[in-house]
C-alpha cells in the first residue's frame, strides 16, 4: 500500500498486511507462568473440550469406591462400589484491555511511514503490557479481584458535595487478607471500593484512580481520584468509605439495579456478579476457610463451581495455616513440611503427583536456601530455564525433581503444591483484537473509530476469554504463614 499520509488507514494496513501478530496473539508474550505451563502439559482437546455457549459444563468424577478386601479361598468377591459423577459449570469470563491514538498524535504521525510504526509499537506495546498485569493478577488470585482492607479514619476532598479524591489508609495483613497493607497496588492502577460480606455487599463507589501511596505512615495510606468515579446508582461519589470496606481491581464485581432505584446487595458467594477467574487461590484450597475465618482463604468458601466442595474428598485441597493465631506471625519450617506434603498426594488415593511449587519469589529464595544448606540441594538447569523465558529452579523431592515456579501475585508466605495436570484452561478463543461495539474480530480493522462522546478519536481493544479450574483438587495443597526469611 502506498503512503497515503492516512495515519489510520496506514496503521491498520500495517497491522493487517506487515504487522508479525503472532506476538500480541501468542500467550507468551503475556509472561503469565501459568498460562504458560498449562499450555505445555494440556493437549488442544483439553484446552477446548466442552464448550458449550457462554461457559463450559465438566462432567467430573467425584466419588470412587473403595472395594478391595481380603478374600478367604471360598469366600465371595466384594461388591462393586458405584462411582459418582458430577457436572461443573465453569462460567466464562472476559479480560480487555485498550489504547488509542488521539488526533495530536495522528498529526505528529503523518510525518512518515517509519513514524506511523514507531506509534503502532507503541499502542501495541501498552496493550500487551496492560492485559498481561490483569491475567496475572486474575489467575494468581482469589476469584474476586480484592486488593486492601480499609481501615478506620479516611479522609477526602470535597467540592461542594461530592468528593474528588481520598487519602485512605489499609490495614490489611498477611494473616488475616493474604497480603500485607498495599503490596498488590499501583500507582495509576484503577480501583472499586465495596463492603463485602458473604451474604450481602454494598458498593461504595466504581472507577477510581490510585495516584499516590504512602508507605512512611502507619497505616499506609492510599491516596485515590473519584474525578471520574461514580457511588451507588451511578451518582457522584458523597459518602467517604469506612473500616473494613475493601478495594478491588476496577470491574471485579458488578452490582445489579433493585427496581431502578437502588442499587441491589450483592448475593450468595456462588453467583453471577463476580467476574473475576477464580484463580490458584480458589482452586487450591478445601472449601473450609473464608475471608472470615482466615484471610488467606477464599471467598467462595465450600462453592465449586457450583457444587459443595466439602462434600467431595476429590474437590478438596490440603490447606495448612501456620500463622500464629494470636500474633499473626509467620511459623519457622523445614524443608520436611514440604515433602511431607508432596509424599501425601503421592501416595494418597487421588492418583496423581505434585510436579509443581508455585509461590511468591520471596519465597522460591527461601526454598532454594534451605535446600542448599540440607542434604537435598536445588537442581539448577544448565540455560536457567525449565519453561520458556522464565528462571526457575527444580529441587529433589523424594528421589523425583519438582518445579519451583515464581510469581509475584502469590500470598508470600505460602507454597501452593500443584499437579498441573489436573489445572484445565478454557479458552474458546485466541487472544485477539476485538472491535466491542459491531462485535468484528481479528485484525481487519484494529483501530476503528470510537462512539459517542469518548475523548479517543480511534481506538483498539484486545481480549482474552475463558476461565481457569482443576478436574480435582486433592492432588494439590496448599501452606500458608511459612517464613520466607530463613
Amino acid at each position: 500500500m502506498a503512503w497515503t499520509g492516512d495515519v489510520i488507514a496506514d496503521i491498520n494496513d500495517f497491522l493487517r498486511n506487515r504487522y508479525d501478530m503472532s506476538d500480541v496473539q501468542s500467550l507468551r508474550t503475556y509472561q503469565n507462568p501459568v498460562l504458560e505451563r498449562i499450555r505445555k502439559v494440556k493437549s488442544a482437546k483439553d484446552l477446548y473440550a466442552y464448550a458449550t455457549g457462554k461457559g463450559v459444563t465438566h462432567t467430573i468424577q467425584t466419588g470412587v469406591g473403595m472395594n478391595a478386601t481380603a478374600r478367604t479361598e471360598a469366600g465371595d468377591f466384594p461388591y462393586p462400589q458405584p462411582s459418582e459423577f458430577k457436572q461443573l459449570t465453569i462460567r466464562e469470563v472476559q479480560y480487555a484491555a485498550t489504547t488509542g491514538i488521539t488526533y495530536e498524535e495522528q498529526q505528529e504521525a503523518k510525518t512518515s511511514q517509519a513514524a506511523v510504526a514507531n506509534l503502532v509499537d507503541i499502542k501495541l506495546k501498552d496493550l500487551k503490557d496492560d492485559l498481561r498485569f490483569r491475567l496475572n493478577r486474575a489467575f494468581q488470585g482469589d476469584g474476586t479481584g480484592r486488593l486492601a482492607r480499609i481501615a478506620p479514619g479516611a479522609t477526602g476532598t470535597l467540592s461542594g458535595t461530592v468528593y474528588t479524591e481520598m487519602v485512605i489508609p489499609v490495614d490489611n495483613t498477611d494473616a488475616n487478607f493474604g497480603w500485607a497493607d498495599v503490596s498488590l497496588l499501583v500507582t495509576g492502577m484503577p480501583v472499586d471500593c465495596h463492603k463485602p460480606s458473604m451474604s450481602n455487599w454494598i458498593n461504595k463507589f466504581t472507577g477510581g484512580v490510585i495516584t499516590g501511596i504512602d508507605t512512611s505512615v502507619s497505616p499506609p495510606t492510599v491516596t485515590v481520584s473519584l474525578a471520574a468515579a461514580r457511588g451507588p446508582n451511578g451518582n457522584p461519589v458523597n459518602t467517604l468509605v469506612a473500616d473494613n470496606d475493601e478495594l478491588f481491581l476496577a470491574g471485579s464485581l458488578v452490582f445489579r439495579s433493585n427496581s431502578g432505584v437502588t442499587w441491589a446487595d450483592m448475593t450468595s458467594a456462588g453467583s453471577g456478579h463476580i467476574n473475576e477467574c477464580r484463580g490458584l487461590i480458589n482452586i487450591v484450597d478445601d472449601g473450609n476457610t473464608t475471608w472470615a475465618t482466615a484471610g488467606c482463604g477464599s471467598y467462595f468458601g465450600a462453592d465449586y463451581f457450583g457444587l459443595d466442595r466439602t462434600a467431595y474428598p476429590m474437590l478438596q485441597a490440603k490447606v495448612t495455616n501456620a500463622f500464629d493465631p494470636g500474633t499473626g506471625t509467620p511459623a519457622s519450617w523445614d524443608l520436611e513440611d514440604i515433602f511431607d506434603a508432596v509424599a501425601a498426594v503421592d501416595y494418597g488415593t487421588g492418583g496423581g503427583k505434585v510436579n509443581a511449587l508455585y509461590c511468591h519469589p520471596t519465597m522460591q529464595r527461601a526454598i532454594a536456601r534451605k535446600a542448599f544448606t540440607s542434604n537435598n540441594t536445588t537442581v539448577i538447569m544448565d540455560d536457567r530455564k525449565t519453561t520458556p523465558g522464565y528462571t526457575t529452579q527444580k529441587i529433589d523431592v523424594g528421589g523425583r525433581l519438582v518445579d519451583i515456579v515464581p510469581m509475584w501475585g502469590l500470598p508470600p508466605y505460602s507454597i501452593y503444591g500443584v499437579c498441573e495436570a489436573d489445572l484445565v484452561l478454557y479458552m474458546p478463543e485466541d487472544i485477539n483484537f476485538v472491535n466491542p461495539y459491531t462485535g468484528s474480530k481479528g485484525n481487519s480493522q484494529v483501530f476503528f473509530g470510537s462512539p459517542g462522546e469518548r475523548n479517543l478519536t480511534f481506538e483498539a481493544w484486545i481480549r482474552w476469554v475463558g476461565q481457569l479450574y482443576a478436574r480435582r483438587c486433592d492432588n494439590m495443597f496448599r501452606i500458608d504463614g511459612l517464613r520466607n526469611d530463613e
